[in-house]
């Protein structure tokens, strides 16, 4: 049981400073393949989503998963399972649609 806590930490001290990093709007550069993009790709991801909010959204997230990592290590580990895996899926379920509906510009 202790085992829980520990990594709940370890997780907490991971995410929740990337997420404040990714939330002030700094953190582009760490969004999967935008670091990998020439700078006409770069250009063209910047025309079609807004990503400030994109960031904003992921660094909000990021928070949310080191939160309730801590609450898996201290909750049931049932319960603490359900709330770290909402705190996944629901948050990437929102970013998802979010590409195809609010994140676009050209909308």
């Amino acid at each position: 049981m202790d085992i829980l806590i520990y990594i709940g930490w370890i997780l907490a001290i991971i995410f929740i400073p990337l997420g404040l990093f990714m939330s002030s709007g700094r953190g582009k550069m760490l969004i999967a393949g935008y670091n990998t993009m020439n700078a006409e790709e770069k250009a063209k991801a910047e025309a079609t989503y807004d990503m400030d909010k994109m960031t904003k959204i992921i660094g909000i997230m990021l928070i949310l998963i080191g939160l309730s990592a801590l609450i898996w290590g201290y909750s049931d580990p049932i319960i603490g399972t359900v709330i770290f895996t909402l705190s996944i899926v629901v948050p990437l379920t929102i970013l998802i649609i979010g590409q195809f509906t609010f994140l676009r510009k050209d909308r």
